[in-house]
């Protein structure tokens, strides 16, 4: 599913449908109106914000990787940021490092290194 090139409502929409849930009651557990929550499946509203992002998550049951893709795409349609790492870009020393990758143009390589020693340093 995550491999399929859909916009950030179709994807919502194609979740939903697979886990058997209508629009009016998605609506509902969203406290949207049935008209709200079909314009953001159609691209016609912005994503909504961190809070309700994850009742998506939860109400869909999203594994993990779909959630990451799921804040991807609200952030793509929104030209901006995936909103769950808004806060932690406010880091300097994240903004900082993410500088210093781009004035070096960091490899996909060197992110993939990047995270693993991230991992295994949670790991000790």
């Amino acid at each position: 599913m995550i491999g399929e090139e859909l916009e950030f409502g179709a994807f919502i929409r194609k979740k939903r449908l697979e886990n058997g849930v209508t629009l009016r009651k998605m609506a509902q557990i969203m406290e949207y109106s049935p008209t709200y929550w079909s314009d953001i499946e159609n691209g016609h509203r912005n994503p909504p914000g961190v809070e309700k992002l994850n009742m998506i998550c939860e109400q869909l049951q999203f594994e993990p990787a779909e959630r990451d893709h799921l804040f991807d795409l609200a952030g793509d349609f929104n030209k901006a940021a995936p909103p769950d790492l808004t806060n932690y870009l406010q880091d300097p020393d994240v903004r900082r490092a993410l500088r210093t990758a781009k004035s070096h143009n960091a490899t996909s390589e060197m992110w993939k290194d990047f995270e693993n020693s991230v991992i295994k340093g949670k790991s000790k």
